[in-house]
């Protein structure tokens, strides 16, 4: 995978799981990209400076296959 100029590698060969009633809490500094990676993660507001390599998968699926957008929120 060749990266563009000027940009860097953030994540790599990351997967999760967050199961029916568990909860789970993404902490980080100020600026660290927490805001940016839920909104790729629910698919909202997606910066067009991110250059994204992978898949997002719902219950198995694509998570462009589905209307994941409207069931997706977080605070």
């Amino acid at each position: 995978m060749s990266i563009p100029p000027g940009h860097k590698v953030i994540l790599n060969n990351l997967s999760g799981t967050v199961k029916p009633g568990e909860f789970l809490a993404i902490m980080g500094a100020s600026g660290a990209g927490k805001t940016t990676l839920l909104n790729y993660l629910s698919a909202k507001d997606i910066s067009r400076n991110l250059w994204i390599r992978g898949t997002i998968l719902v219950n198995g699926i694509d998570r462009s296959k589905i209307s994941f957008k409207k069931y997706c929120a977080y605070v």
